[in-house]
């Protein structure tokens, strides 16, 4: 695997978990009432921020802004599922078409009335690479991570594409003073995902892999909020090379990742062969590792009462599947053809998404190949 190919499936990953392992960008509230998604024109042009209520099926465009001119990014519940948290980019008229702008955070109400300017996201990227000709957005790299007490967001954020390199630091933003302060450091290189524990007290993250032209090792590693007392949880010497984002138990004592499938943990043994990612678990403090089903399995994510735990599987582009393990990784039931899911508050009831930009929902335990279509989010004309 040569330097760019590198690069390129490195940005690819971060790319699948941003968009939360989907070609849709969607989230469902915490308390399972609605589903919030980026919605597209048949062309993919024109996007805009939409909520569907579930009992209903109403369907609600929450954003007024010129379209064109916008592209907004990782629409994110509230822990008190009334707020809504995305990234939002104005562009500038150009001869050519929209040509720069600034990624700001924005907080929106589910009535689409309130609407409020957060903060400037802090990035280096230069203008230019966040469109591309035409007027598409560029591939971002932003991710968005609420505090369970809601007071806080997290984010991931580029600093600069360089000699076909990617930097991203994590930043942390208080909601009440509406400031922001980096909670990684240069050195600590590409750090990416941070998702708070269920306490508040500690922020998983991902350290490494892909940070240099060649291949490196990917660590897990937590924090306090404040960016202070950083632990590595994971290494080499385990023969582990994380991928992608870690996901906290629902009682904060196990973690749940991705893991390049190696005895070795090598760089080079990586770059000489096709990625195969296990899904791995292990306590809080790093001891117990458990390593389950062997493939392409990132983006884990755990049920609410935490005895199952659901991964996409990652292929050529984006993801191609789902699958569900019990809590030490064993298979208990695959979804082909299902782009992404998440749970909701039942334990039973999945979201997904597929190819044809459908969202809808389906019983764990139901064929794979039924799901009741909720909505699609390739067409924004009003319903």
């Amino acid at each position: 695997m040569d330097k760019i190919s590198n690069l390129f499936v490195g940005l690819l990953l971060i790319f699948a978990a941003t968009m939360k392992c989907a070609a849709v960008e969607y989230d469902v509230s915490p308390d399972g009432t609605a589903v919030a998604y980026v919605g597209h024109s048949w062309d993919f042009k024109d996007p805009g921020l939409f909520i569907v209520d579930l009992k209903t099926r109403y369907r609600q465009r929450l954003d007024s802004w010129e379209r064109n001119y916008v592209r907004i990014w990782c629409p994110t519940f509230a822990p008190d599922s009334h707020r809504l948290a995305f990234i939002y980019l104005a562009l500038k008229k150009g001869n050519s078409g929209p040509t720069e702008g600034v990624p700001q955070l924005w907080i929106m109400g589910l009535d689409g009335n309130t609407k409020e300017k957060i903060i400037d996201l802090d990035t280096q990227v230069s203008p230019e690479l966040w469109v591309r000709q035409g007027g598409d957005s560029f591939m971002t790299a932003f991710w968005l991570r609420w505090s369970p007490d809601g007071t806080h967001i997290v984010y991931q954020t580029p600093e600069d594409v360089e000699k076909n390199r990617i930097k991203l630091s994590i930043w942390l933003i208080d909601l009440k003073t509406k400031t922001q302060k980096r909670i990684t450091s240069k050195k600590d290189g590409l750090c990416t995902y941070p998702v708070f524990s269920p306490d508040n007290k500690e922020i998983l993250f991902t350290k490494g892999f892909f940070l240099e032209p060649e291949p490196s090792i990917g660590e897990l590693w937590v924090m306090r909020p404040n960016g202070h007392h950083k632990q590595q949880l994971v290494s080499a010497k385990q023969g582990v090379s994380v991928v992608g984002p870690g996901a906290w138990s629902p009682d904060g004592r196990h973690i749940a990742f991705g893991s390049i499938a190696s005895s070795s943990g090598s760089p080079k043994e990586h770059s000489m062969r096709p990625l195969e990612v296990a899904a791995c678990i292990i306590n809080r403090d790093g001891t117990g590792l458990k390593r389950g089903i062997s493939g392409r399995w990132v983006c884990p994510q755990w049920s609410p009462d935490g005895t199952k735990i659901l991964w996409c599987e990652f292929g050529q582009w984006l993801t191609t599947g789902a699958a569900l393990t019990d809590n030490f990784g064993n298979l208990l039931h695959f979804f082909k053809d299902v782009r992404n899911a998440q749970w909701f508050p039942d334990n039973e009831t999945l979201a997904v998404s597929d190819d044809n930009y459908h969202i809808g929902t389906m019983k764990v335990n139901s064929s794979p190949s039924w799901w009741d279509v909720i909505d699609s989010t390739n067409s924004i004309e009003e319903p």
